[in-house]
């Protein structure tokens, strides 16, 4: 990770792309809460387990941390990402902030050039790390 982390030098964050297993250990996730707060990072844990600990790890050592809300691109269909995008815009507006993740599939970048401007224009898009607490 460390190495991986020099790559991308001005990362404020990380996430957990894969690795369910890995996040169910709290051992393991206060290995790299522990590195993360000593590397002045934060956690987006992508909860692709409902027995992810990395919010729990996280908040227990003072890390600054988030969740992933809803998967964009599980169904890579745009129309179907369209209506993702709606749902995490509602989200956003029940409770004052969500996190959705995608990947860089044809069918996702479509959908973000074509219904993500109107949806996303009745809500504030801001990088993750404005949503850490």
């Amino acid at each position: 990770l460390a190495a991986d982390l020099q790559q991308v030098p001005h990362a404020t964050g990380v996430n957990n792309h894969m690795g369910s297993r890995y996040t169910e250990s709290k051992e393991m996730m206060i290995e790299l809460i522990d590195f993360l707060a000593d590397s002045d990072l934060f956690f987006v844990d992508s909860y692709t387990t409902a027995g992810s600990r990395g919010m729990e790890v996280a908040m227990s050592r003072g890390l600054p941390v988030a969740r992933r809300h809803i998967f964009l691109d599980n169904v890579q269909q745009s129309e179907e990402i369209c209506q993702q995008i709606e749902k995490l815009v509602e989200l956003s507006k029940l409770q004052d902030g969500a996190i959705g993740i995608a990947h860089p599939h044809a069918e996702t970048l479509d959908a973000l050039a074509t219904c993500a401007p109107e949806i996303l224009a009745q809500a504030e898009m801001v990088g993750a790390g404005e949503l850490v607490r």
